[in-house]
């Protein structure tokens, strides 16, 4: 990280430069939803949802293409979507501590990921191997 660069912690003072936010840390922030308003943030790479009560994979993130990071650990997540395909530039995400029990076969298309953290969730049989099969030169923890 640049020294430049700062982590917005909240939506007000990141809507005051939206042109200037590349990591965005809305943890803990008791978020249900994610505002189709996040994409006035065209230079975001860093995003974090972890800890809140998203019980859906906000699909307005999809809509990100410079998205790097994604941390949705700690919530109550249940699938993903068949867009998240179009994160091209995804590399790292987060998913630990969900109710995901499979993925979509889009995620194999995650060419630039690299790391892939799945462990506590409650993962239907042979859905680990889909994605080991799917994702071969990403780093998967599970459980």
């Amino acid at each position: 990280m640049a020294a430049e660069e700062k982590t917005y912690l909240d939506l007000a003072n990141a809507f005051q430069k939206p042109a200037e936010v590349r990591r965005l840390n809305l943890s803990r922030s008791g978020l249900r939803g994610v505002h189709k308003n996040i994409l006035k943030f065209g230079n975001l790479y860093h995003l974090n949802l972890s800890q809140n009560e998203l019980a859906e994979f906000p699909l307005v993130v999809c809509a990100l293409p410079g998205l790097e990071e994604l941390h949705l650990q700690g919530n109550q997540v249940t699938s993903l979507p068949e867009e998240i395909g179009g994160l091209a530039n995804l590399r790292e995400l987060y998913l630990q501590g969900n109710q995901i029990t499979r993925f979509p076969r889009s995620i194999s298309q995650l060419g630039a990921l690299e790391i892939l953290i799945v462990r506590d969730n409650p993962l239907e049989t042979g859905a680990l191997a889909a994605l080991k099969a799917w994702l071969p030169r990403t780093m998967i923890s599970h459980d």
